[in-house]
């Protein structure tokens, strides 16, 4: 189910430079590079949209793995 997701988010932020990864519990996408306005809003949209949570002092968007289910992977990836 978590790989499932990873394809899933990997798909959503192709074309954006961003890292998806998981760790401690955890599935998150870094920037690995700056972003012009359009990207950033982009990647935001997508961090929201997908529940991932934004820490202001990271680098870091996360979701928890209890937040990933086989409902939510494909509806919430499609609307990108």
């Amino acid at each position: 189910m978590v790989e499932r997701f990873l394809e899933e988010v990997r798909k959503v932020f192709s074309g954006l430079p961003v890292y998806v990864g998981v760790e401690e519990g955890y599935v998150y996408v870094r920037r690995t590079a700056p972003m012009d306005q359009r990207q950033f809003r982009k990647y935001t949209e997508v961090c929201r949209r997908l529940g991932f949570r934004f820490g202001l002092r990271k680098t870091k968007s996360r979701k928890d793995f209890k937040g990933i289910n086989n409902k939510n992977v494909c509806s919430q990836t499609e609307k990108a």
